[in-house]
């Protein structure tokens, strides 16, 4: 008997929260950080991928060459980026 009220009182407390909706992301452009050299293979790559990852997000994706350092110039200028900026590697990668 119990423990039908308190089932009864958790559904009841449940049916009673407005549904919550998360907000979009992302909202602004975003800034793809390529750490090599303009026309090399991993910039070709990219740039074909761009158009198709830019419809699927919704927003804008600029690609940023940063060449230099075997790609540690590119990296250490994402790791150095204000927190709110949207740049892609995400933090997660930052050393």
């Amino acid at each position: 008997m119990r423990s039908s009220l308190v089932i009864a009182a958790t559904l009841l407390v449940t049916a009673m929260v407005p549904p919550v909706a998360a907000q979009p992301y992302p909202t602004r452009p975003i800034q793809f950080v390529i750490p090599f050299a303009t026309g090399g293979p991993t910039d070709t790559a990219i740039r074909v991928i761009q158009p198709q990852l830019a419809a699927s997000l919704g927003v804008p994706v600029v690609l940023v060459n940063k060449p230099g350092g075997g790609g540690a110039v590119g990296m250490d200028g994402v790791a150095k980026a204000a927190p709110t900026a949207t740049r892609w590697p995400p933090p997660c990668a930052r050393r």
